[in-house]
């Protein structure tokens, strides 16, 4: 009597994409990985895989604006930005955390 053991390996896989929006915002300070860089526009797209290779797509997440080294998310929409700094304010603060400034919209 032989016993085989039969194994497959199936799961997803994200695989991140940016570009570079025209209407980019240009050289911001990025709070989560401390390099000065371009806003992008990102979307993570899901993929099937079969022993690790990756076969189709299954989905993909909504755009957002984030960092394009690091992929971090700024915003959905609109880039808050300190004007004397460049930071990137990521909440609803009405100063900027890195130097003390009033911020708004860019």
């Amino acid at each position: 009597m032989s016993h085989m053991c039969q194994c497959l390996i199936c799961g997803v896989m994200t695989k991140i994409k940016s570009k570079k929006n025209e209407n980019a915002v240009e050289d911001v300070y990025c709070p989560f990985c401390s390099n000065n860089v371009d806003a992008a526009d990102i979307i993570h797209k899901y993929y099937f895989t079969f022993f690790f290779i990756p076969l189709f797509p299954v989905g993909s997440s909504t755009k957002y604006v984030g960092c394009e080294v690091c992929k971090g998310k700024f915003s959905d929409g609109r880039v808050r930005i300190c004007h004397k700094c460049r930071n990137i304010i990521l909440n609803d603060y009405r100063y900027c955390g890195r130097c003390g400034d009033a911020v708004g919209y860019l």
